[in-house]
Protein backbone atom coordinates (compact mmCIF):
# COMPACT_ATOMS: atom_id res chain seq x y z
CA UNK A 1 0.00 0.00 0.00
CA UNK A 2 2.72 2.44 0.79
CA UNK A 3 4.43 1.83 -2.79
CA UNK A 4 0.80 2.92 -4.20
CA UNK A 5 1.33 6.11 -1.97
CA UNK A 6 5.01 6.62 -3.11
CA UNK A 7 3.42 6.62 -7.19
CA UNK A 8 0.53 8.71 -6.52
CA UNK A 9 0.10 12.18 -8.69
CA UNK A 10 -0.12 15.29 -6.18
CA UNK A 11 -0.35 19.17 -5.79
CA UNK A 12 2.33 20.48 -2.89
CA UNK A 13 0.99 24.09 -1.49
CA UNK A 14 3.60 26.10 0.84
CA UNK A 15 2.63 29.14 2.59
CA UNK A 16 5.08 31.79 2.47
CA UNK A 17 4.72 35.19 3.40
CA UNK A 18 1.83 36.93 4.97
CA UNK A 19 -0.05 34.40 6.78
CA UNK A 20 -0.76 35.15 10.58
CA UNK A 21 -3.26 32.02 12.21
CA UNK A 22 -5.46 31.95 9.08
CA UNK A 23 -7.93 29.23 8.13
CA UNK A 24 -7.08 27.70 4.80
CA UNK A 25 -9.47 26.19 2.54
CA UNK A 26 -8.36 24.54 -0.95
CA UNK A 27 -10.84 23.69 -3.30
CA UNK A 28 -10.08 20.95 -6.61
CA UNK A 29 -12.76 21.49 -9.23
CA UNK A 30 -15.68 22.63 -6.57
CA UNK A 31 -15.28 20.25 -3.88
CA UNK A 32 -12.89 21.03 -0.23
CA UNK A 33 -9.64 18.70 -0.84
CA UNK A 34 -7.84 20.16 2.22
CA UNK A 35 -8.81 22.88 5.14
CA UNK A 36 -5.75 23.77 7.34
CA UNK A 37 -6.03 25.94 10.88
CA UNK A 38 -3.62 28.21 12.46
CA UNK A 39 -1.50 28.79 8.96
CA UNK A 40 1.60 31.51 9.92
CA UNK A 41 4.38 33.17 8.76
CA UNK A 42 6.07 32.96 11.76
CA UNK A 43 6.10 29.63 12.66
CA UNK A 44 7.60 26.84 10.74
CA UNK A 45 6.73 26.87 6.93
CA UNK A 46 3.10 24.66 6.48
CA UNK A 47 3.02 22.32 3.04
CA UNK A 48 -0.91 20.96 1.81
CA UNK A 49 0.20 18.09 -0.05
CA UNK A 50 -3.13 16.96 -2.14
CA UNK A 51 -2.85 13.24 -3.73
CA UNK A 52 -4.35 13.98 -7.23
CA UNK A 53 -4.83 10.15 -8.45
CA UNK A 54 -8.29 10.47 -9.93
CA UNK A 55 -8.42 14.27 -11.06
CA UNK A 56 -6.89 14.55 -14.28
CA UNK A 57 -6.18 17.93 -15.76
CA UNK A 58 -7.15 20.57 -16.10
CA UNK A 59 -7.82 21.35 -12.14
CA UNK A 60 -10.02 24.15 -11.16
CA UNK A 61 -8.13 25.15 -7.95
CA UNK A 62 -9.87 27.93 -5.06
CA UNK A 63 -7.77 29.14 -2.43
CA UNK A 64 -9.94 30.66 0.52
CA UNK A 65 -9.18 32.00 3.18
CA UNK A 66 -12.93 32.42 4.93
CA UNK A 67 -12.27 34.55 7.89
CA UNK A 68 -10.64 37.14 5.95
CA UNK A 69 -13.13 36.42 3.50
CA UNK A 70 -10.94 36.51 0.20
CA UNK A 71 -10.22 33.71 -2.74
CA UNK A 72 -8.03 33.22 -5.43
CA UNK A 73 -9.06 30.65 -8.56
CA UNK A 74 -6.55 29.49 -10.75
CA UNK A 75 -6.50 26.88 -13.38
CA UNK A 76 -3.88 24.39 -13.38
CA UNK A 77 -3.90 22.38 -16.80
CA UNK A 78 -1.66 19.27 -15.27
CA UNK A 79 -1.72 19.35 -11.11
CA UNK A 80 0.54 16.05 -10.95
CA UNK A 81 3.39 16.81 -9.24
CA UNK A 82 3.48 20.71 -8.93
CA UNK A 83 5.17 22.90 -6.52
CA UNK A 84 3.43 25.96 -5.77
CA UNK A 85 4.25 28.69 -3.55
CA UNK A 86 1.10 31.07 -2.16
CA UNK A 87 1.51 34.17 0.26
CA UNK A 88 -0.39 36.93 1.39
CA UNK A 89 0.03 40.57 0.36
CA UNK A 90 -0.47 43.22 3.22
CA UNK A 91 -3.72 43.88 1.57
CA UNK A 92 -4.97 40.40 1.79
CA UNK A 93 -4.56 39.35 -1.79
CA UNK A 94 -3.37 35.86 -2.49
CA UNK A 95 -0.19 35.53 -4.77
CA UNK A 96 0.83 32.88 -6.20
CA UNK A 97 3.71 31.13 -7.92
CA UNK A 98 4.47 27.88 -9.59
CA UNK A 99 7.94 27.43 -8.84
CA UNK A 100 8.18 24.03 -10.75
CA UNK A 101 6.60 20.85 -12.45
CA UNK A 102 8.09 17.66 -11.81
CA UNK A 103 7.46 14.83 -14.36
Amino acid sequence: MSHALSTQATLQISFQEGFSKDEVHILLNGSESCRMAEVSTQSPRRTAILGLSDIPGPVHMEIRLPFRNVSKSVQVQDPRHLLLDVSLSPESEICYTFLRHIN
